[in-house]
């Protein structure tokens, strides 16, 4: 027999011993018992686990939760049908770390928490499941919906009286930050992470000092401010070397990256992207390995390995894709551009700079001055290579497409082609 069919017969047997089993817990009454056992269990595994998610351990507690996270799904499966409210909000405290790998479903397991919640009094799980609705929003890019959820998450924690986790205030008044620089409100940014890191500096959390510095500087460089934000970036990277957390070191080592790229700074850069494989192996962190291929596009580029750059960004593309997470694709989409206008396809670069300006737009986000002088010069160039019909045709395709469309467009239409020539 091959070996799918004895995987299936092999399927089938068990589906067949686990078919009895429950029967026979049923029979016996105890079924009931024992699912509450196990919701019992695995809160609390989760709980435990997130205690060690900022430090040198997470690596290893990250993937203890994810090889049990069927048995988890199914645990807030029953949580979700018994309507246990206490539970519903432990549990989705304690998976707050791992909606990075999945927004769609964490947002599903927060909506659904907080409408169990709904008539629940004040309280610091409920503030985190308010947040972690928030944090899931915005990874998504719904960020007037992550917005109300973070200013509700902290009219609640004021009305408890300062309870809620530091961490996780700290997340959302740095999502804030984030969301005054994407209106264009960049005094309001600044002043916002000015005070997160005064708070965290007081109350000696490098983990999220580290944390709030590292996004903090990206918007310093942004804004043209290179050697401040260098300045930032670089303590946020020993800061987050010193605590130990896998994820954090990536996130800064791949932003720094970046910064070193814009400076034309190739050979620094490249030493810091060479230090992530080896923190990414057995991670399970797709988040994080997104991010790792897009800055190792963006140095492709800056180098002009063209065929390089498209298989890295693919590989961007299917993480940010796959966790949903906003951000990422828009970075995604501009690189693609990029791309395409290096290799001569300029109606394809004016649908990906329309579909990006369309998807920024729809949710209130503005770009900041250097990105669109940047972005301005490109369809600039790429205008004068078409006639003016043909390019605003691609320009009325791009701005109709779809976030999915976009993905399925940018891989069919320049990331095969260009990495086949390459």
């Amino acid at each position: 027999r091959s070996v799918a069919a004895e995987d299936a017969l092999r399927f089938t047997m068990l589906e067949t011993l686990r078919e009895f089993g429950l029967e026979e817990l049923r029979r016996t009454g105890e079924l009931a018992p024992l699912q509450r056992r196990m919701a019992d269990y695995y809160t609390g595994l989760a709980e435990h686990a997130i205690l060690f998610l900022q430090g040198a351990e997470s690596t290893a507690y990250h993937r203890l939760i994810l090889a049990d996270y069927a048995n988890i799904r199914a645990v807030w499966t029953w949580v979700q049908a018994q309507r246990e409210v206490a539970l519903a909000l432990r549990l989705c405290s304690a998976l707050f770390v791992f909606t990075n790998n999945n927004a769609r479903e964490g947002e599903q397991l927060a909506l659904a928490t907080l409408d169990l919640a709904a008539h629940e009094p004040p309280s610091p799980l409920l503030v985190n499941a308010t947040m972690t609705a928030g944090y899931c929003s915005w990874l998504l890019g719904k960020l007037d919906v992550a917005e109300a959820y973070m200013q509700r998450a902290l009219a609640l924690d004021e009305v408890i009286g300062h309870r809620a986790d530091s961490a996780f205030l700290g997340v959302m008044r740095g999502m804030l930050a984030v969301r005054a620089f994407d209106r264009g409100d960049y005094a309001a940014a600044r002043e916002l992470f000015a005070r997160e890191d005064e708070i965290m500096r007081e109350i000696g959390d490098e983990w999220q000092i580290a944390m709030n510095i590292v996004n903090w500087g990206i918007i310093e460089w942004r804004l043209g401010e290179f050697e401040r934000g260098r300045s930032m970036l670089d303590e946020s990277l020993r800061l987050h070397r010193r605590v130990g957390q896998a994820w954090g070191i990536l996130k800064a080592l791949t932003d720094r990256a970046d910064l070193h790229i814009v400076c034309g700074e190739l050979d620094a850069a490249a030493s810091l992207l060479v230090e992530c494989p080896p923190l990414l192996h057995n991670s399970d962190m797709p988040d994080r390995e997104a991010s790792y291929h897009l800055s190792c596009t963006r140095l492709a580029l800056a180098r002009g390995e063209l065929g390089e750059a498209a298989d890295h960004l693919a590989k961007s593309f299917e993480g940010h894709h796959a966790t949903g997470y906003f951000y990422g694709l828009e970075e995604n989409y501009l690189c693609a551009a990029e791309l395409a206008l290096r290799c001569g396809r300029y109606e394809q670069a004016i649908c990906l700079l329309a579909g990006n300006a369309a998807q920024i737009r729809s949710v209130g986000k503005i770009n900041d001055p250097l990105r669109r002088q940047k972005l301005d010069a490109q369809l600039a160039e790429a205008r004068s290579r078409l006639d003016p019909a043909v390019a605003d045709a691609a320009w009325a395709q791009g701005e109709a497409m779809t976030a999915d469309e976009l993905v399925d467009f940018a891989r069919r239409e320049v990331l095969e082609p260009i990495g086949a020539d390459g």
